[in-house]
């Protein structure tokens, strides 16, 4: 790249202009002479040092004017004007904060700039066999200073101008008017029957955008307003009397630009002003003087020429090009705009691609292939605005938009990039833009940028394809041609369209890098390509696409299974295109009828096995070349039994996948693997990792480099998916297991290799009892085997089964001290079973209760499952019990059930469920109750009530329940937490004094026939039941701090009307 950005000669050194000074303002106050062609002005610069001891300063004026006095303040000064450049000395040391002006008078006639017909123009019109003026001054570029004194070119923006334009009052009978940028502040008439316009633009400005227009001019005023954007300002059009009937019907497309800009690049820019477009004499100009545009036309044919114009408010006036290098920042981005304008403008729903790619697809210079759209020379101001950089500029943001491919993400980057302050009423250039469009949207654009900015042409392609063996292949092919200049291959993301037979279609997107590359399709059984459309909603700058049916489609460098045959790894015809080999990658994929199975010595490149598929080794050497996968759903696992011969991989290509669906739960997995890289750093685990410590009845933490055990299981949360590599475990495991006062029996083991286990086959199990218990993530509650008697408790079918990765507890014989596991690989079952988190919602409802102690980051969680109550059955749906750590950091939780302390409650799901709970403390300190998780039906309100205080918090609402513990111990039953679904609706609020914004002065629910009301810290309150005809059933006083039953007549809607003194509250109750 470093050729691309070589120094050449830029328009800056030709203009030498001054660095050391920014200029904020300038009043320019000018009279143009019409018959003479000549003018005479009087232009204050206010500026401000950029380095110390600054003592003279150089403005830009063409040598042909001359200058009659310089003035420092109202101190004239010496100057020198030579070679188009001012040289004033300044009377004294100026330095940065300083800020000081200079005001230059002179005259002259202005030189046409050679090569074009811009500069500061005299023209006219013929109205009725009269001569009529029609001034103007284009100055883009870099020409301002062929009409006025400044510091020219892009670099500098002035912070406002104003403008005041000398002009007769009449001219062969015809009243002139004179127009400039920003608001008209006032008309002065002054001697000689002239008039001075006074304009003022308070916005920065660059000095070739200042804008002077004279003629007999009459103004179309109009107001835009924009209530959903907070937009209202003037619009204002110059033109000639007698066109202003054509004039006020073309421009009535523009508050549906003004529309369609500020939809997709945000505020106007100048909304405190205004917004207009000016006629003037030379009809082949369009520039976007700032605020106040000058075209040579603005009847119907120029209406295409407006929308570009008013698109330069945003990029030119208030994004300015840094340098003229990079002007399709300008032109690039308002041709696009035109296409923008389209699109929104060409049907209701403002999203008309077909008018939108129409409108770029007639921008037939986007093609020239001999020079970059980066202009390395900017110096010939009159080879600059050549349509190539308009058309080619558009097609750049248009490939860019189909590059993202994300229209929501790329119009949110136009209108952020246009509202940006970095940019805004500033300056940009391409790699900043660069820069920008690559922090949005995190995706690297270097090479787009090279291939479509810094470098020349655009790719042409061919393509043929194949249908063979279930697989589609496309085979593309850029033909850029011979030219050594030419990129080699414009890397792009392609989409092919693939028509069917069926008459349905479908788009795929690939990325070709290649000059000659092939891609491989599988589409569902019974689909058959009838023609393939490459590029078809043509998001690539291109020549027409030609299918070349002598272009090769060779098989893919990959092979899969089929099984169709046997399980012989070695029989052809088990594979599409052929038994795989150590130059081509194995795919083993789900559903196939028979799955493979190796007994000799086999050779692949890489090796993926599918979610659901299977491979027995059983002898033989089986070398992986490359990168073996094997990949999990949350739903299926893949399977690898290896069981013979030796195994040939490269630990760092070994993938192992675990999707991870929920990163707020716990997972209790064993690693499939070993060696240095089998650690939770190198897995991609960023949670904090546990082992079970049994002596100390905790959970220790893992280090970041610690490595995994064979057959120990751990703990942990993570965000994203967990990717295991190392060593494979293939040999057998046993792992020694303990009982002790606090831990009791309980170990923590797993699965440690690539394929499920058969418990009952694992048959040196030593002090141990022949039983597991397996936290089902995906019900949120533990499943249990016992192999003596052959039951489950919360297993599917094939309890016995661990599945690959899955950590189980065991348990130590209650009479022994010490035991041991064996894990064997003759163990080892083909079986897809997985029990953590599934990617859908939990299978029943469910909450989790929390308690955090002491603000120590120690927390004790309850789960309840709700089990719908015709599926309910106590025996299948068995509770876990809760096995205390017995540590003081700690207030731990649970339920009571006929007398046994549960981790885990499984309760059918009723109207109200009353669960009595209970907490053990080992220090004093303060508890909090809060809900961690929760799935519930709608309208389920959860209530907590501490029996002791009574006091009610209702927890669902999100509030938590702190309480100080002042005593030690088990407190079974001081708790209860009530979860009810029951109709009652609240109509007032009772007034009274809260202590605690937490607690709840009172609650309603039904329980079968009855209403119970709770009531806490409201004395004296009492009851009214009523009907719905108003009719008074019940009444009666209501027990502070208790339980208040009241019995319903029967089934219907009741009116419970609760009172005191303070107030009350009515609620609907529902039978």
């Amino acid at each position: 790249s470093e050729a691309i950005f070589m120094r050449m000669n830029i328009a800056s050194d030709n203009l030498q202009t001054d660095d050391n000074i920014d200029v904020t303002f300038y009043h320019i106050k000018l009279e143009p002479f019409y018959q003479t062609k000549s003018i005479a002005g009087e232009v204050r610069v206010r500026f401000n040092p950029q380095r110390n001891n600054l003592t003279e300063i150089k403005l830009n004026l063409r040598s042909n004017f001359t200058v009659s006095s310089v003035k420092i303040g109202a101190t004239i000064t010496n100057h020198s004007h030579t070679n188009n450049i001012l040289t004033i000395p300044l009377n004294g040391n100026y330095n940065k904060g300083d800020t000081t002006e200079v005001t230059i008078s002179y005259s002259g006639i202005p030189q046409k700039p050679a090569g074009t017909e811009k500069g500061f123009r005299f023209d006219s019109y013929t109205y009725n066999g009269h001569e009529i003026p029609a001034i103007s001054a284009l100055s883009t570029p870099y020409l301002a200073h062929y009409w006025y004194p400044c510091k020219d070119g892009p670099s500098d923006k002035a912070d406002s101008i104003k403008v005041d334009i000398t002009v007769p009052n009449q001219y062969n009978g015809y009243q002139l008017m004179a127009v400039s940028n920003g608001l008209l502040l006032e008309t002065e008439t002054i001697e000689d029957n002239r008039r001075i316009f006074k304009w003022a633009h308070n916005y920065p400005i660059v000095p070739y955008y200042v804008m002077v227009a004279v003629s007999n001019y009459q103004e179309i005023s109009q107001t835009y307003t924009n209530i959903e954007n907070g937009h209202s300002f003037p619009l204002k059009y110059y033109t000639a009397p007698f066109l202003v009937s054509d004039v006020t019907t073309a421009v009535s497309i523009m508050p549906g630009a003004l529309d369609a800009f500020i939809h997709y690049f945000g505020d106007y820019p100048f909304k405190d002003e205004l917004y207009g477009m000016t006629q003037i004499g030379y009809p082949g100009a369009a520039i976007e003087t700032q605020t106040n545009a000058i075209m040579g036309g603005l009847t119907s044919e120029w209406r295409e020429t407006m929308v570009h114009e008013l698109s330069h408010m945003w990029f030119a006036n208030s994004i300015t090009n840094e340098t003229w290098q990079h002007i399709w920042l300008n032109e690039g981005f308002a041709t696009y705009a035109e296409a923008l304008y389209y699109r929104y403008t060409g049907n209701s729903s403002h999203n008309d691609e077909a008018a939108y790619l129409a409108h770029l697809k007639s921008k037939s210079s986007r093609f020239e292939s001999t020079r970059t759209l980066y202009r390395e020379d900017d110096s010939d101001f009159t080879s600059l605005f050549q349509y190539f950089y308009y058309h080619k500029g558009a097609w750049l943001l248009h490939m860019l938009r189909g590059y993202i491919n994300n229209d929501p993400l790329f119009f949110d980057i136009l209108k952020s990039y246009a509202q940006d302050a970095q940019f805004k009423y500033g300056h940009s250039d391409s790699e900043t833009f660069r820069d920008y469009i690559e922090g949005k949207t995190d995706m690297d654009f270097e090479t787009f940028f090279d291939q479509w900015l810094y470098d020349i042409s655009y790719p042409n392609y061919q393509y043929n394809f194949l249908q063979a063996e279930g697989l589609t292949g496309v085979t593309l092919r850029q033909t850029q041609g011979s030219n050594p200049s030419k990129p080699d291959v414009f890397e792009m993301f392609m989409e092919i369209k693939f028509n069917f037979n069926d008459g349905t279609n479908r788009i795929e997107r690939v990325f070709n890098n290649k000059q000659t590359q092939t891609f491989y399709f599988e589409f569902e059984a019974g689909k058959t390509v009838s023609s393939v459309n490459l590029d078809p909603n043509e998001w690539i700058l291109r020549e027409a696409i030609t299918r070349n049916t002598n272009l090769t489609v060779d098989p893919p460098p990959f092979r899969r299974w089929k099984g169709t045959v046997s399980d012989d790894w070695n029989h052809s015809a088990n594979w599409d295109f052929g038994v795989p080999n150590a130059q081509t990658d194995a795919i083993i994929r789900a559903g196939a009828p028979r799955y493979p199975k190796i007994n000799g010595n086999v050779s692949v490149k890489s090796l993926t096995i599918e979610p659901g598929a299977l491979i027995e080794h059983l002898g033989g050497t089986f070398t992986i070349g490359g990168q073996f996968h094997l990949k999990s759903t949350h739903d299926y696992n893949s399977s690898f039994i290896s069981t013979g011969g030796s195994l040939v991989v490269a630990p760092d290509s070994v993938k192992i996948y675990q999707p991870i669906s929920n990163p707020a739960y716990n997972y209790a997995m064993s690693s499939p693997v070993s060696g240095p890289l089998a650690t939770k750093t190198n897995s991609g685990i960023t949670g904090n990792t546990y082992t079970y410590d049994n002596p100390l009845n905790t959970f220790k933490l893992m280090s970041d480099d610690e490595q995994f055990e064979p057959g120990k299981g751990f703990v942990f949360k993570n965000s994203a998916p967990v990717v295991f590599s190392g060593d494979i475990n293939r040999g057998t495991y046993t792992l020694t297991l303990i009982r002790s006062a606090k831990g009791k029996g309980w170990n923590l083991v797993g699965n440690p290799y690539t394929a499920a286990i058969d418990w009952t086959l694992l048959t040196n199990k030593v002090n141990v009892d022949d039983s597991f218990w397996l936290f089902r993530n995906d019900l949120g509650l533990y499943g249990v085997y016992n192999n003596p008697s052959g039951t489950s408790v919360n297993l599917p079918a094939d309890p016995h089964i661990i599945p690959t990765r899955h950590a189980i507890w065991v348990r130590v014989n209650i009479e022994k001290t010490a035991g041991s596991i064996t894990f064997s690989p003759s163990a080892l079952r083909p079986h897809t079973h997985t029990y953590l988190k599934s990617s859908g919602a939990a299978k029943y409802p469910y909450i989790k209760l929390a308690v955090d102690f002491n603000n120590n980051n120690n927390r004790d969680e309850l789960a309840i499952a709700l089990i719908p109550e015709d599926k309910y059955d106590e025996a299948s749906y068995k509770g876990s019990s809760k096995y205390f750590s017995y540590n003081s950091l700690y207030c731990e939780v649970y339920s009571l059930s006929n007398g046994e302390s549960l981790a885990i409650n499984n309760l059918p799901l009723l109207q109200t469920i009353s669960v009595p709970l209970g907490i053990s403390n080992l220090s004093k300190g303060e508890a909090v109750f809060s809900i961690s998780d929760a799935q519930l039906p709608d309208y389920t309100t959860v209530v907590l009530l501490d029996n002791h205080n009574y006091e009610l918090t209702e927890l669902s609402s999100g509030d938590n329940y702190s309480v100080l513990l002042e005593n030690t111990g088990k407190q079974n039953g001081r708790f209860e937490l009530i979860i009810s679904q029951s109709s009652s609706t609240a109509t007032d609020d009772i007034k009274l004094d809260k202590t605690n914004n937490n607690k709840m002065p009172l609650l309603v629910y039904t329980e079968q026939d009855k209403i119970i009301v709770l009531i806490s810290g409201l004395n004296k309150a009492h009851y009214s039941l009523y009907d719905l005809s108003g009719r008074m059933l019940d009444e009666g006083e209501l027990l502070n701090n208790g339980r208040n039953t009241i019995s319903a007549p029967g089934k219907g809607v009741f009116l419970l009307k609760l009172g005191r003194e303070t107030g009350s509250s009515t609620y609907k109750v529902s039978f």
